[in-house]
């Protein structure tokens, strides 16, 4: 069943077929990068961003759960490849595997970005959630601004309400990220507005999700 409202099902359908296309290019284009190391990393760096835009795509066409793993999958296969990774790419596929209780390759992937993981306050909460199945909430947020409605989650006794108005703003404050008002672009870049880090945060902490899921951002599984 769709998940997203803002696009059509044929539209979904056809920017998946498009990005597989260009996936199928740029590992054909991997093969040619053989002794070419800053070629190799060009080219995998595309790779992440169109499998990443896949894994959102297809969750917002409505993918099962078994469907989104194996998209998952191809993703964080491709992450232990490239040298460096944006922050907002690290906590999707760190919120993805604690939503999707993923194991396999998610601890070299840990290990590979422990630098910026150590250092921000919610990518080591889901990773200490992963590697040892506990609440951790300490240290500081890397990125200003934009995560703060979270800050006093680990204080707060009513956690739901602190994720429920985190939800409510999760939107506006994204506004300086290149997929804000994607649904409005005509070159078809849209691939749905899912707050993954809540999903992982709720099922990290135990809250029900039932008023969570009433939000258009919340990414039911």
């Amino acid at each position: 069943m769709m998940r997203d409202k803002r696009k059509s099902e044929d539209y979904f359908n056809s920017y998946i077929d498009y990005q597989k296309n260009r996936i199928s290019k740029k590992i054909s284009k991997l093969s040619g990068c053989l002794g070419n190391s800053m070629k190799a990393e060009r080219v995998n760096q595309s790779l992440l961003k169109y499998k990443m835009d896949m894994v959102y795509a297809q969750f917002s066409v409505g993918i099962e759960k078994r469907g989104l793993l194996i998209c998952f999958e191809d993703a964080l296969k491709t992450a232990l490849q490239v040298k460096d990774i944006d922050y907002e790419t690290l906590l999707n596929l760190l919120s993805l595997a604690a939503i999707l209780e993923e194991k396999r390759d998610i601890s070299n992937f840990i290990v590979k970005y422990n630098h910026m993981i150590r250092n921000d306050k919610l990518l080591n909460c889901l990773a200490k959630y992963i590697e040892k199945g506990k609440f951790v909430w300490q240290g500081k947020f890397i990125i200003k601004g934009v995560y703060d409605g979270l800050d006093n989650l680990g204080d707060m006794t009513d956690k739901e309400r602190v994720l429920y108005n985190y939800l409510l703003e999760w939107y506006a404050t994204h506004k300086d990220f290149a997929w804000y008002d994607s649904h409005k672009n005509e070159k078809d870049t849209y691939v749905g507005y899912w707050s993954f880090e809540s999903a992982a945060l709720a099922k990290i902490i135990g809250v029900n999700q039932r008023k969570l899921e009433n939000n258009e951002y919340y990414p039911s599984i």
